[in-house]
């Protein structure tokens, strides 16, 4: 290639990077103009959210983390150590180890309760009867799956819908069902019985 080519190309890429550029800053100005305006919108949603799940659905709610309010230019350089761009100054640690330790604990073993076969009959039975409750988007990826995975997948988040996130929440599940067929048929014998 000649000398003036890739000078040219050269040139172009410099003008291509200095036009993104400014777009950029461009858009960060904006950005800071405007967030403020977004930070109370977040809010009033934040708030019709916890109506909705206090009031409505019966959940307990918690709040995100207020740096999440924090203007952008009050925060520090964003890194993969330090996400938020805050500083850890006076500030509380995430959830500590041991938190972490027993969400994960809780989650395995929910995920044992799902896959033990004792379980399989009454969670058939709960995506029969309470198939509504699996998400769309997951509803759209069981076609694609077997039939056993497809159960247990659309069992998972019917279990989770129902806000169970943990095995005694589970055991307290499969006991309300169980409860409710014993009910069913001790009236139907007893109706076969003539009492």
């Amino acid at each position: 290639m000649p000398c003036s080519v890739v000078h040219e190309r050269a040139c172009h890429a410099l003008t291509c990077a200095s036009h993104t550029l400014r777009v950029f800053h461009l858009c960060i100005q904006v950005w800071a103009m405007k967030e403020s305006e977004v930070a109370g919108l977040v809010r009033q949603l934040l708030q019709a959210d916890k109506v909705i799940c206090e009031q409505q659905l019966g959940w307990n709610w918690l709040p995100p983390d207020d740096a999440l309010f924090i203007p952008s230019a009050q925060q520090g350089p964003r890194t993969a150590a330090n996400p938020t761009g805050t500083s850890a100054q006076g500030e509380q640690a995430g959830p500590s180890s041991e938190e972490d330790a027993t969400a994960q604990a809780a989650e395995q073993e929910l995920q044992e309760k799902l896959r033990d076969p004792r379980y399989s009959g009454a969670l058939s039975l709960l995506v029969d009867e309470a198939g509504f409750l699996v998400e769309s988007k997951t509803r759209n990826m069981l076609e694609r799956l077997s039939k056993d995975e497809a159960g247990l997948i659309a069992a998972e988040s019917i279990v989770r819908a129902l806000g169970v996130t943990n095995g005694p929440g589970f055991n307290a599940l499969m006991d309300a069902l169980s409860a409710d067929s014993s009910l069913d048929m001790r009236a139907k014998v007893r109706h076969m019985h003539g009492q």
